[in-house]
């Protein structure tokens, strides 16, 4: 590929955006697994040691009750999908619409749709 590209020559660049969204995606599970490594880290700090302490032991519970509220969330996800995928574009896909659902649950609702 010559650099930068003739203009009147298509350059067909989906590749190449294809590879960046997976080093985005890959990135972010990275950035996950560092938040949780923080953790450990901070556990040898004394007073930030009762704070971990806690956390670690209500983590059962919040993800007990992440997992019942991803269930409700999707099958708000699926009904709305259903009802309004066809006619408006925040709900015509599965990602779209839990999106769209996400941003209905802080208060943001798009009246003229």
């Amino acid at each position: 590929i010559s650099f930068p590209p003739i203009e009147t020559e298509f350059v067909y660049m989906s590749a190449v955006a294809n590879q960046i969204l997976y080093y985005k995606y890959a990135m972010g599970f990275n950035s996950i697994l560092t938040f949780a490594r923080i953790f450990k880290l901070l556990g040898h700090i004394p007073f930030m040691a009762r704070l971990v302490n806690i956390l670690s032991g209500c983590i059962e519970d919040v993800v007990s009750f992440l997992f019942c509220a991803m269930v409700v969330f999707c099958g708000y996800m699926g009904a709305f999908h259903l009802t309004y995928g066809n006619h408006l574009k925040d709900w015509a896909t599965y990602g779209e619409c839990l999106m769209s659902l996400y941003r209905v649950t802080h208060g943001e609702w798009d009246y003229d749709g």
